[in-house]
C-alpha cells in the first residue's frame, strides 16, 4: 500500500489564504481510498520558506488534532478517512471549532 502526499486546499482559497493549506502522508489503496489503519501525519499552511506551518495528526476514524500548543483549536473533524477516494478535484470537508472548510484535493504526489 502506497504512501501519497495528498495536497488540499480550501475550496474558497481567497477568504483562508495558503495558510489553511494541508499537505497529509497517506497510505492509500489501489483504488485511492485511505487506509484507516493506522494515525497519518500532516502539516497545515503554505509550503513557502517563510510560511508557518502546524504539524497536525490525522487519526483513523478523520479526527485532526495540532497538539496542545494550540489548546483552544486543537480539535477538527473531517470526512477525509470516510472511505471515499483521493482523487485530484474531490471535495472533503473539516470542522474547525464549529466552522466547516471545504477542501478540494489539488495535487496528490509520490513523497519520495
Amino acid at each position: 500500500m502506497p504512501v501519497k502526499r495528498i495536497h488540499l486546499v480550501p475550496v474558497n482559497s481567497k477568504e483562508y489564504g495558503d495558510e489553511y493549506n494541508l499537505n497529509i502522508e497517506l497510505f492509500i489503496n489501489e483504488n485511492a481510498r485511505p487506509s484507516g489503519r493506522m494515525t497519518s501525519f500532516g502539516s497545515m499552511g503554505g509550503l513557502a520558506a517563510k510560511s508557518q506551518t502546524e504539524p497536525f495528526l490525522l487519526m483513523a476514524d478523520g479526527d485532526m488534532d495540532f497538539g496542545s500548543y494550540f489548546e483552544q483549536y486543537r480539535f477538527a473533524t473531517s470526512n477525509l478517512m470516510s472511505g471515499r477516494p483521493f482523487i485530484e478535484g474531490e471535495l472533503f470537508t473539516i470542522n474547525y471549532e464549529e466552522e466547516d472548510i471545504i477542501y478540494r484535493v489539488a495535487k496528490i504526489y509520490d513523497p519520495a
